[in-house]
């Protein structure tokens, strides 16, 4: 059954570029068609990819981290709607990963020159 990943969207084209990303993987690993959605910022919002399904048996998957404002707004659908990823063990475990290859300055670089994302050893 389709499956419509549901992010918070952004205005960053990367941002967006990611959840298509995420939304390609869980497709293989699930073996069914996953459409992107935003809540936020461009592309399609929940509402519009569940209609380009009519008639199947659609299920949303939040691709957020915890209640709040995007999963209040996920609510209102008239589908399954999983809960958000939320303070799981892997979830912890890929911050965790995260956090060290920026404490050892892999990081660096990767995003924008205001900073953002950027680790600055010693601020």
């Amino acid at each position: 059954a389709p499956v419509v990943l549901a992010a918070a969207g952004s205005g960053d084209a990367r941002a967006r570029a990611d959840t298509l990303t995420s939304a390609r993987l869980l497709s293989a690993r699930l073996g069914a068609p996953v459409t992107a959605a935003f809540l936020g910022g461009e592309g399609p919002d929940p509402a519009t990819a569940l209609a380009s399904w009519p008639g199947q048996d659609v299920s949303v998957a939040p691709h957020l981290l915890a209640p709040g404002f995007f999963a209040r707004r996920l609510d209102g659908l008239d589908v399954r709607v999983a809960a958000p990823l939320g303070a799981e063990r892997s979830v912890v475990e890929l911050v965790w990963g995260r956090y060290e290859a920026g404490v050892r300055g892999a990081w660096a670089g990767a995003r924008d020159g205001a900073g953002v994302g950027v680790f600055r050893p010693g601020t």
